[in-house]
């Protein structure tokens, strides 16, 4: 195991442990729960979106290659009336780069093991605002080590979006 792995799995050991128990409570049955149900869903979904992109859809070479995953990215930028209350815009600039920046992330992790799986959910507030966190497990082609995700989640209206990996 290389020192940058043994770094990054220490520093989520203690981002998992001492963080999320300050604002999330673990739900004890999430292949029951709605909100559980409806986030793997989605983030099932933004990962297929971002890991097929089909270069024969005339939209991928008028908006870019992720242009389907901004209705599963929260807005974070300088509009403070949109932050973390709306969906990304894919024909902004600056908010494909969010949205693109989210697609490559999930690209390099998740969407390139060959196995992952769902392990815990939690719900809490956080900045006046209900997060939907699932952590994930994804293995490396490369070998056995499995990889932990944390997927952080805000409902938008009726939809829920990815406002933060760690």
């Amino acid at each position: 195991m290389s020192n940058k792995t043994m770094y990054r799995i220490a520093f989520l050991l203690v981002f998992v442990s001492l963080s999320l128990p300050l604002f999330a409570q673990e739900v004890s049955d999430p292949q029951n729960h709605p909100d559980a149900q409806a986030v793997k869903k989605a983030m099932e979904e933004l990962f297929k979106v971002c890991g097929n992109v089909d270069g024969n859809d005339p939209k991928v070479a008028e908006l870019g290659p992720f242009y389907k995953a901004d209705h599963y990215v929260v807005y974070r930028g300088p509009d403070k009336e949109r932050e973390w209350k709306d969906f990304a815009n894919y024909s902004n600039p600056d908010e494909r780069k969010n949205v693109d920046g989210v697609c490559v992330r999930i690209n390099e992790t998740i969407n390139r093991s060959e196995s992952y799986r769902f392990s815990r959910f939690l719900m809490g507030k956080r900045g006046g605002m209900t997060w939907y966190v699932w952590q994930v497990f994804y293995k490396e082609k490369e070998g056995d080590e499995e990889i932990e995700a944390i997927f952080a989640f805000l409902k938008i209206g009726g939809d829920y979006a990815l406002g933060d990996i760690d």
